[in-house]
């Protein structure tokens, strides 16, 4: 069994190899473990910036066992005192394990950036999805549905019909309890033409019609599959999903609710939609020791990530994972406040952006999940779809470069929030 380092972990090797790495060091790490200059490195940034980016890529990529081994052995590049307080005991990869290995678990389906476009879309991504679901994974029902956002490219009736047409099908092959379907809008599924409309002048808009601008995600879309309407209100647009015989709580919060078409960029969580949710399940003792889990679209760790401050109420109340899309790529990591309180962050890739808006190299994905029934585990299976027309398989981009692995397990008994 060979074990991995948790993201609490990164501040230690952050600061060390910044304290006993000259740039030059780093770069030599970086050659050891296969990373090109161009992954993390810039001619302007301070000493702190350049190990924070090396460590974050080395954490996206999976090496950080190899990372350590070189700290803690290389003949020139060993810093034994750097790695003295890093733990090891959160994420697991075993080598014995295989692609097909499954346990008694609850089948999460989580899909984010579907951008549908079309009604001929809708009918090939059923196709698409039904075969890997049912003839490689041999799945039969699935008990949560997750969407983070990003259903459509322009938030339009046509869109959604499609995208409805595509999500009831597949809600209806899998026998998905409609109150386990959790859906978030994201920075694509708000109409450009109602924040139009609700301009006066350069930066200042009509609230009331401004607040109107995820209808179109809430009559064509959300209200259809959930059978109640998305809220306008920005405070109500935090809802929570209490799964009682699961013991399950999951937080669906808008990181869309201040962008516009001036604004794009503007991703954040509004914290009165957290106050009114969680202020439902914080005086509750009857909920201290339900799996806790909050969906967004937007990213909270890496490049262009938005304030992840909320993040540390999250911790703070015992939430164990959050999951997110946008980035156009699958990723997990891990985000630590205080002491040995941290979340899992579990990121899904673009399930059907146009290929323009691709990350280089990253084919489409999506993450088909499995949860232990005692809560403690989680397994997240990644696939991969390279072509248009093809068929989704395995995504072995987990693991150690010498074997690869297409999924990648986190411990849940071991991150400790309280």
């Amino acid at each position: 069994m060979k074990s991995r380092s948790t993201f609490k972990d990164r501040e230690i090797l952050i600061k060390g190899i910044s304290t006993y790495y000259s740039v030059e060091d780093i770069k030599s790490l970086a050659r050891l473990l296969d990373i090109s200059e161009a992954e993390y490195f810039n001619a302007y940034i301070s000493s702190n910036e350049l190990a924070d980016k090396f460590v974050t890529r080395v954490f996206q990529l999976s090496k950080e066992n190899q990372l350590l081994e070189t700290i803690k052995d290389n003949e020139y590049l060993k810093r034994p005192n750097i790695i003295k307080n890093i733990s090891t005991d959160i994420i697991n990869v075993d080598n014995n394990e295989n692609e097909d290995e499954s346990f008694n678990s609850l089948k999460i389906l989580h899909l984010s950036d579907i951008h549908l476009g079309t009604s001929a879309e809708a009918s090939k991504y059923k196709l698409q999805l039904k075969t890997d679901l049912i003839s490689r994974l041999k799945v039969e029902k699935i008990d949560f549905l997750i969407l983070s956002g990003d259903i459509t490219n322009a938030s339009t009736f046509d869109e959604y019909d499609a995208a409805f047409k595509f999500i009831e099908d597949i809600i209806k092959s899998f026998k998905i309890d409609r109150s386990k379907i959790i859906i978030v809008p994201g920075n694509h599924d708000l109409s450009w033409d109602v924040c139009k409309r609700a301009l006066i002048k350069e930066d200042e808009f009509n609230k009331e019609i401004y607040k109107l601008r995820f209808d179109n995600f809430s009559n064509y879309f959300y209200s259809k599959l959930c059978g109640q309407d998305y809220p306008t209100e920005y405070e109500k647009q935090g809802i929570l999903y209490k799964y009682e015989e699961e013991k399950i709580i999951v937080l669906g919060l808008n990181s869309a609710w201040e962008i516009d078409h001036i604004k794009k960029l503007r991703a954040s969580i509004n914290m009165e939609s957290m106050s009114e949710s969680i202020g439902n399940i914080i005086m509750d003792k009857k909920y201290n020791d339900w799996l806790k889990i909050a969906v967004f679209h937007h990213s909270v760790t890496g490049k262009d990530s938005m304030d992840n401050g909320f993040l540390e109420l999250l911790v703070s109340n015992n939430f164990k994972v959050c999951m997110h899309g946008h980035i156009h790529e699958a990723k997990y990591d891990f985000y630590s406040y205080g002491n040995n309180r941290e979340i899992a962050i579990i990121g899904a890739g673009t399930f059907g952006a146009p290929a323009e808006e691709h990350v280089l190299g990253v084919p489409l994905q999506y993450n088909f999940i499995e949860l232990s029934l005692d809560n403690k585990q989680i397994k997240v299976n990644t696939r991969r779809r390279e072509k248009v027309d093809g068929a989704w398989e395995a995504d072995a981009r987990w693991g150690d470069k010498d074997n690869p692995k297409p999924f990648y397990k986190i411990d849940l008994s071991k991150i400790n929030n309280i």
